[in-house]
């Protein structure tokens, strides 16, 4: 059970560190987009 939990929560871990850069060029993406299209 505690196993199952650690990876969960390294699982959880890897994909937030993982995501923040991407959420953070997609956001910077779409606002380029809005700027550039008026």
């Amino acid at each position: 059970m505690s196993s199952m939990h650690d990876i969960a929560s390294r699982s959880l871990s890897d994909f937030s560190t993982y995501n923040k850069p991407m959420l953070s060029y997609a956001i910077e993406t779409v606002s380029m987009n809005k700027t550039s299209h008026g």
